[in-house]
């Protein structure tokens, strides 16, 4: 965070625990840092259609709630200098690429030193482009994964933005479309905290009366879905804290907001509630 807001670009590699949900840990977690994923070409070098994404990248969204990666980067049997008598050479034979000294290895650190050169890229193009600036113009000019009919072949929280375009980004005008309500210097000084907008229903659920102007009264909202993991997701509703009937007002928009735009339904019913009911105090004793 500190590098961040010094105005140093962080790459940070997502982590080899993929394909679950929610295996993105420190540091690639925070959004003062560019998380990287792993694409491989499964041996078919220079043939999009057929790259996939590598089945150990770590998977977001954080725990919380940030989506991440951020974006994806080659990182399936990369080359790299590796001297023939050092230690990976020693340990792993098979993966010494003869005649050279060179050394094949998978992992979303080499994806993250893919994703590094391709930022150096773009600040040699740019050299006052701010982190923020970075990050932005490299999810926008990333190319995420799609099927043949058009829709995601992999989620927002496997692939974020998708894998790195180096030319799309490092002529790109995009801008404020990364970290956007986010105060580096406040989160650093401890003066202010943020979370993602992923969410588990249960934790939105919760929300509900805080929203809608129920927070004084005792009305519950429980989560009765049955749907498990993390969402990113947009409500729009009106929101009126005047008038008598503001309340009621209040509750049929967001019902109806919530019912047309998430396909969820907020039902009253009745059920048995918990009280702590004390009937006796003493005051404690000198000893």
């Amino acid at each position: 965070m500190a590098a961040w807001a010094s105005g140093i670009v962080v790459v940070a590699a997502a982590g080899n625990r993929g394909p679950d949900p929610l295996t993105i840990n420190a540091p690639g977690d925070v959004p003062y840092v560019i998380t990287v994923g792993a694409v491989t070409d499964n041996y078919y070098p220079l043939q999009p259609m057929k790259y996939s994404l590598a089945s150990f990248s770590s998977a977001g969204p954080t725990f919380e709630g940030f989506v991440k990666p951020d974006v994806l980067g080659m990182g399936g049997h990369i080359l790299a200098y590796a001297p023939d008598n050092g230690t990976l050479a020693a340990q792993f034979p098979q993966w010494v690429v003869e005649p050279y000294p060179d050394f094949s290895m998978s992992g979303t650190s080499q994806a993250a030193a893919v994703v590094s050169g391709v930022v150096a890229l773009m600040l040699e193009v740019n050299p006052r482009l701010t982190p923020d600036q970075v990050k932005c113009r490299l999810m926008s000019g990333a190319r995420p994964a799609v099927n043949s009919n058009g829709t995601l072949a992999y989620t927002v929280f496997q692939q974020g933005a998708g894998l790195v375009d180096a030319q799309n980004s490092a002529y790109s005008t995009a801008s404020n479309c990364a970290n956007q309500g986010l105060n580096v210097a406040l989160d650093l000084a401890g003066l202010q905290h943020y979370g993602g907008r992923a969410i588990p229903l249960s934790l939105f659920a919760t929300s509900v009366p805080t929203m809608t102007g129920l927070a004084a009264m005792p009305r519950p909202v429980v989560d009765q879905t049955g749907l498990s993991g993390l969402y990113d997701f947009t409500l729009t509703w009106v929101h009126d804290p005047s008038g008598d009937d503001a309340i009621a007002d209040n509750i049929a928009n967001f019902r109806e907001a919530l019912k047309a735009q998430l396909g969820l339904e907020l039902k009253r019913s009745h059920a048995p509630m918990s009280f702590l009911i004390v009937d006796h105090v003493e005051r404690p004793s000198e000893n």
